[in-house]
C-alpha cells in the first residue's frame, strides 16, 4: 500500500524505511510493487450463500487418507507401495500428509497402510459441517481476495452471530477508538460505520469526515478502519468481521513533520495520551493503536486508567524484523494493559517482519510478502487516495501488510466479540478485559500447542471464540435448505450452552468453561411460527441434544417448513439466541428451512426402495411400537398397494397385500422387533435382524410393488445420515435398496469380505460376486456393468453374490464429481475393444405386454462356456412374464441370463430361449434386431424346425396352445464380422 508517512510526490524510498517501522505497516506500491507481477481484484469467488450448498454431501472426501508418519519415514515411498498420490503435506501438522486414490483402492489398502512400521496414524479425511446454519460468507465484490478473513474462520463465525441471530439484533454495541493518521470517513465502504464523534486531535476539532487536504496522509488510518469496520454485505467493496454492531471513532494523532523538504505526519504520544482519555469519555469498548513510539510514563497511565474503565487496548507488536533483526514486542504492545499482536501471512506462517516476545499474546492476519511483488499475499483494505491507474482496479482499495493490519482485525474481532455478549457485567472492568484476552489466547489456533515467543498464544480463531461466550445450536436434521420426501423428518440438534468460571488461579479474567446443563425453560421451537415445545424431547441433557419426531397428526406440510429454536443467552439478560431473526440493516432476514416434496409413484409394476426410518401412523401395539392394522396403511393411504420382498435363502418371494391376504411377515416394512445376534457385542448394530431375517427397518431392502393408481406416498420418519451403509448379502440374488435418497455411484461402493475391505471389481475379480447391477425399467431388466451404473433413489436394484458379503455404501451423491456414466438400456459387457463380432437382441411380449429382452453374439474374447460377458438374469417379477436365455450346462453358473456372448470361429452356436406364458392360447411376439444377414441365424419355436430365419430386423408372431414355459432355439454361426 502507499505509504501513508511520505507525500506521494517528494517523499523518497530512504525515508519510507524509517516510516514504516513507525506506523507498523508496509507499504507496496512505494516498495516497488508496480514493477513485480500484481493481480487485478475480481468480483468475489464467494462460497455458497445459505440455502446455496448442495444436498447430500459426502462424509468425507473421496479416496483421500491423512497419514502421520514416524520421524524419517518417506512418504513418497509409502504412496507409491500402494498406488497413491501425495496431494499435500501439511504445513503446520508433524510429518502429516493426505494421500489420494481412488475411493475402492483407499478401502482396500487403508489397512495395509495402518499396519505399515513408522505410519503413525492413518485416517480418512473426513468432511465436517457448518453448526445450525451453512457457513456464510458477504456478497461484498472484493471479498474474494480478502484471504484474511478465511484464515481467521469468519465464515464460520458469521454462521454463528449471523446465522443464530441475538433476537432483536445485538443488545449491545461497541465502539473501537481507532488512534491513527487521518481517516477518510467518507469513503462509501466506511461511512456507516463510523462514530460522527470522532476527534482530530491535530486540528484540535471533531474529525472531519470531507476534509481531504491531506488525504495522501490519510492512508494509513483509511486501511486500518477497512480492517476493523468495513461495511459488510453492502454489494461493494470489502468486508470485515463485524457485520452489525460496530462502529469506529476516528482519534487523528498524528503531528506534522517537515524535514528536507518532505513532510511526514507521525503519531505523538501527546495526542495518543489525549485520544485513550477521550476515548473513555466516549465510552469507547476497544483502542486500536497500529503504531510505535519510544515509551511514555504518561501513556503507561493513560493505557492503565483505560485498563481500569474497562476498555481492550490492542497494539501492533512491531515490524523490525523487516531489517533482520527483532527488537522485540514494540511500545505500546507491550505493556501489561495492551493484548499485543502480531503478523502471519495466507497459510498461518509466520510474517517475515512481525516482531514477537514473552509479551505477544496472540497473532492475526497482516501479509507476508518480503518481495512485495505478490498482492495475493498482501492485505486488500480501503485506502483514502485511490488506486493507481496502472493498476486499473477501483479507487479506494489497496493492498498492504504489517502488524499493523493485524492489529485492527484483532480490534475488530474483539468489538464483535462484544456485540455478541463477551463482557460479564458481574466482574470488575479489569477482569472483563483480562477475560476477553483470555478467550483470545484460549481459542487461538496453536499447531504446537504451548505459547512461543513468535505466535504468542497462536492465531486467532473467531469461531472458537465466540463459541466460548454465546449458546450455540447445532441443527443435524432436517438439513436446511434441503428437499425431504419426508413429513416427518425428525429433529436433531444440539444447544451447547457454556459457563465461564473463575478457575482460582489468581489471574485477573481466568475461567474454565463448564457446560451448562439443558433444562425445561432454557429453550423454546417454533415449527412454522407454533412452538411444538410440548412435544420436544431433552434426549440428553448434560449435551444439551434434543429431539422431535412429528407423527402422523403432526406432520410437515408439502412445501417449506420453517424451524427455529430459541435459547436463553448466558451474558445477556432477556436475550435468546435463534435460527430465525428479523433484517437488521443490511443483514437479510434468516429463515431455517426447508421443503416436504413428497414422492409419486405412478401405476405399474416396479422395483421399489423405502430410504427412510419408517413410523407408522396408526397407533402403538403392546410393545410400544408405531404399528397399525398394517405398515403400508399410513403410507399408501386408501390406494391399492402390494409389495413384494425376495427372500435368497428360500428362493421366493415374501408378499404383502394392503388389502388383504397374503400379509407375510418377512415382506412387512416394520417387522417384528428385532433382537441383536451378539448383545455382547455394540458395534453390531449393522447385524440387528429380526426372527424371520429381515433388517429393520427397510433401509437398504428393496421391494417389487404393484401400484395400481397414482400414489403420494406418505412416509414419516428419517433418512439415513450415517456416512456409509452396509447391506449384507448372501450368495445368490439379492433385491437391495439404495440406503440414501439420492443417486449413488455403482463404483464407489466397496464390498467387505470377512477383515477385507474390496472395490465390487476386485470382489467380482475373486469371485465373491458380480460387478454388475441390475434394474426394472418398463418392463424388462436392465443392466450396468463397472465402471457403469447408479443406485438410483427409491429404486431397487439386483445384485448376485457367490459368498456371504457386505456391500458399502458410501454417502456420496453421483452429482459430486462422482458421477459415472449412465446407459439407457442393456450394456454389453466384456468387450475387448477390437471392433470384431457381432451382438444382437431378442425381445419378447406377451398379449401385448413386455416380457423382456436378450442378448447374443459373438466376439474373439469371449468363452463358450461361463465368463465375464455372460450375464445371469435376476429372478422374474411375480406374476410377470418374462424372456430369458437358458443354460443348464454351466454347472454351479447354470441357470437363467439376459446375456451370452460365445467365441468366434466355433461353428454353428444354440441358444437356448424360454419365455413363459400364465394361460393358453394367448399371443406372443418375438422381434429381433442385429442379426447379420451372413451370419445364417434361424429361429425354432417349440421344435419346429425353420420356423423363421432371422434377418437384420424382423419379428415373427405365435400362439402357443398350452401355458407353460416354451422353447426357441437361435441357432447362428458366430464368426467374425
Amino acid at each position: 500500500m502507499s505509504s501513508p508517512l511520505v507525500n506521494k510526490y517528494t517523499g523518497t524510498i530512504s525515508l519510507l524505511f524509517a516510516a514504516a517501522l513507525t506506523w507498523t505497516s508496509l507499504g507496496a506500491q512505494a516498495q516497488g510493487a508496480a514493477a513485480g507481477p500484481v493481480r487485478r481484484p475480481g468480483v468475489a469467488q464467494r462460497a455458497p450463500q445459505d440455502g446455496q450448498l448442495p444436498a447430500n454431501l459426502p462424509q468425507e472426501l473421496p479416496g483421500e487418507l491423512v497419514v502421520r508418519l514416524a520421524p524419517g519415514m518417506t512418504a513418497d515411498a509409502l504412496a507409491a507401495q500402494h498406488g497413491l498420490t501425495i496431494k499435500r503435506r501439511l504445513q503446520f501438522a508433524p510429518n502429516t500428509y493426505i494421500f489420494k486414490g481412488t475411493p475402492a483402492t483407499v478401502a482396500k489398502v487403508t489397512g495395509q497402510i495402518r499396519s505399515t512400521p513408522g505410519v503413525l496414524k492413518a485416517v480418512t479425511n473426513k468432511l465436517g459441517r457448518y453448526t445450525a446454519l451453512p457457513s456464510i460468507d458477504s456478497n461484498d465484490a472484493l471479498r474474494g481476495e480478502q484471504w484474511p478473513l478465511r484464515v481467521m474462520g469468519a465464515p464460520n463465525f458469521w454462521g454463528i452471530s449471523v446465522g443464530e441471530r441475538l433476537v432483536n439484533g445485538p443488545v449491545r454495541n461497541a465502539k473501537v477508538g481507532l488512534l491513527d493518521t487521518g481517516i477518510l470517513s467518507s469513503h462509501p465502504d466506511l461511512a456507516a460505520n463510523m462514530d460522527p464523534n470522532g476527534w482530530d486531535f491535530t486540528l484540535g476539532q471533531l474529525h472531519d469526515p470531507l476534509d481531504i487536504t491531506w488525504y495522501t496522509l490519510e492512508d494509513h488510518g483509511t486501511a486500518m478502519a477497512g480492517c476493523m469496520a468495513a461495511v459488510t454485505n453492502n454489494f461493494e467493496g470489502i468486508a470485515s468481521l463485524p457485520w452489525e454492531g460496530v462502529s469506529v471513532v476516528p482519534c487523528e494523532i498524528g503531528d506534522f513533520l517537515v524535514s528536507n523538504n518532505t513532510t511526514f505526519i507521525l503519531p505523538s504520544t501527546g495526542y495518543a495520551i489525549d485520544a485513550i482519555y477521550y476515548c473513555i469519555e466516549q465510552g469507547v469498548d476497544v483502542i486500536s493503536m497500529s503504531f510505535t513510539v519510544g515509551q511514555d510514563d504518561l501513556l503507561d497511565q493513560a493505557l492503565q486508567d483505560a485498563y481500569d474503565s474497562g476498555i481492550v487496548a490492542v497494539g501492533a507488536s512491531g515490524n523490525s524484523r523487516f531489517f533482520g533483526t527483532s527488537f522485540g514486542v514494540s511500545y505500546p504492545a507491550n505493556v501489561d494493559t495492551v493484548i499485543a499482536v502480531g503478523a502471519v501471512g495466507p497459510s498461518g506462517e509466520l510474517a517475515y517482519y512481525s516482531d514477537g516476545g514473552p509479551e505477544l499474546d496472540v497473532v492475526a492476519p497482516g501479509g507476508n510478502d518480503s518481495n512485495f511483488t505478490d498482492l495475493t499475499r498482501q492485505v486488500l483494505t480501503t485506502d483514502a487516495s485511490g488506486f493507481s491507474p496502472i493498476f486499473g482496479f477501483p479507487p479506494g482499495y489497496d493492498y498492504g501488510q504489517g502488524t499493523s493490519q493485524a492489529c485492527a482485525y484483532t480490534a475488530g474481532v474483539v468489538a464483535t466479540l462484544i456485540t455478541q455478549g463477551a463482557r460479564d457485567e458481574d466482574l470488575t472492568p479489569q477482569e472483563q478485559v483480562e477475560r476477553i484476552r483470555q478467550i483470545l489466547e484460549k481459542t487461538a489456533r496453536n499447531p504446537l500447542g504451548r505459547r512461543t515467543d513468535d505466535f504468542g498464544a497462536g492465531l486467532i480463531n473467531v469461531a472458537a471464540a465466540l463459541r466460548e461466550i454465546t449458546p450455540v445450536i447445532d441443527v443435524a436434521a432436517p438439513v436446511p435448505n434441503e428437499i425431504t420426501a419426508s413429513f416427518g423428518e425428525p429433529l436433531q440438534a444440539v444447544i451447547t450452552r457454556t459457563q465461564l468460571t473463575p478457575a482460582n488461579t489468581g489471574i485477573p479474567g481466568d475461567y474454565v468453561k463448564e457446560v451448562v446443563p439443558l433444562l425445561d425453560g432454557d429453550f423454546d421451537v417454533f415449527h412454522n411460527g407454533v412452538s411444538i415445545l410440548d412435544s420436544v424431547e431433552i434426549t440428553d441433557s448434560l449435551s444439551g441434544t434434543i429431539g422431535y419426531a412429528p407423527d402422523s397428526d403432526t406432520r410437515y406440510a408439502i412445501g417449506n417448513n420453517r424451524i427455529n429454536i430459541e435459547v436463553e443467552h448466558p451474558l445477556l439478560a432477556d436475550t435468546q439466541r435463534s435460527l430465525e431473526g428479523p433484517a437488521v440493516g443490511r443483514i437479510p432476514a434468516r429463515v431455517f428451512q426447508f421443503r416436504v416434496q413428497p414422492r409419486i409413484e405412478q401405476p405399474g409394476l416396479k422395483l421399489v426402495s423405502f430410504p427412510f426410518e419408517l413410523q407408522e401412523g396408526d397407533g402403538l401395539d403392546d410393545e410400544g411400537e408405531l404399528r397399525g392394522p398394517n405398515t403400508l396403511s399410513f403410507l399408501v393411504g386408501s390406494n391399492p398397494f402390494k409389495v413384494a420382498r425376495w427372500l435368497t435363502n428360500q428362493g421366493r418371494y415374501a408378499i404383502w397385500d394392503t388389502l388383504g391376504s397374503p400379509q407375510e411377515p418377512e415382506a412387512d416394512l416394520l417387522p417384528p422387533p428385532a433382537r441383536d445376534l451378539d448383545p455382547n457385542d455394540p458395534s453390531d448394530s449393522q447385524e440387528i435382524f429380526d426372527e424371520v431375517g429381515v433388517r429393520r427397518p427397510p433401509i437398504g431392502l428393496g421391494f417389487w410393488a404393484r401400484v395400481n393408481s397414482q400414489t403420494q406416498l406418505q412416509i414419516i420418519g428419517k433418512s439415513e445420515r450415517s456416512g456409509s451403509y452396509e447391506i449384507k448379502l448372501q450368495p445368490g440374488f439379492n433385491l437391495i435398496g439404495n440406503p440414501y435418497p439420492f443417486r449413488v455411484p455403482w463404483n464407489v461402493v466397496s464390498v467387505r469380505f470377512g477383515n477385507e475391505l474390496l472395490s465390487v471389481q476386485e470382489a467380482s475379480n475373486r469371485g465373491l460376486m458380480r460387478n454388475t447391477l441390475w434394474r426394472w425399467d418398463g418392463g424388462r431388466y436392465r443392466f450396468d456393468v463397472l465402471p457403469h451404473g447408479q443406485l438410483r433413489e427409491f429404486e431397487a436394484h439386483w445384485v448376485r453374490a457367490f459368498r456371504d458379503v457386505t456391500l458399502v455404501v458410501p454417502r456420496i451423491a453421483a452429482n459430486f464429481g462422482t458421477a459415472s456414466a449412465e446407459t439407457s438400456g442393456t450394456t454389453l459387457a466384456g468387450a475387448d475393444g477390437s471392433g470384431n463380432g457381432w451382438t444382437a437382441t431378442l425381445a419378447a411380449a406377451v398379449e401385448g405386454q413386455d416380457a423382456g429382452e436378450i442378448v447374443v453374439g459373438a466376439r474373439p474374447m469371449a468363452g463358450n462356456g461361463y465368463g465375464h460377458e455372460d450375464i445371469e438374469c435376476p429372478p422374474p417379477a411375480p406374476a410377470q412374464p418374462q424372456l430369458t436365455l437358458s443354460n443348464r450346462r454351466w454347472g454351479k453358473h447354470s441357470g437363467n441370463y439376459v446375456q451370452d456372448v460365445r467365441k468366434t470361429g466355433q461353428g454353428v452356436q444354440h441358444w437356448i430361449v424360454e419365455v413363459e406364458t400364465s394361460r393358453p392360447s394367448v399371443p406372443v411376439k418375438l422381434s429381433w434386431n442385429g442379426f447379420p444377414r451372413n451370419a445364417q441365424a434361424r429361429l425354432m419355436v417349440n421344435g419346429k424346425a425353420g420356423a423363421c430365419s432371422l434377418t437384420d430386423q424382423g419379428s415373427y408372431q405365435f400362439t402357443p396352445a398350452r401355458a407353460g414355459k416354451h422353447r426357441i432355439v437361435i441357432s447362428a454361426v458366430p464368426f467374425a464380422s
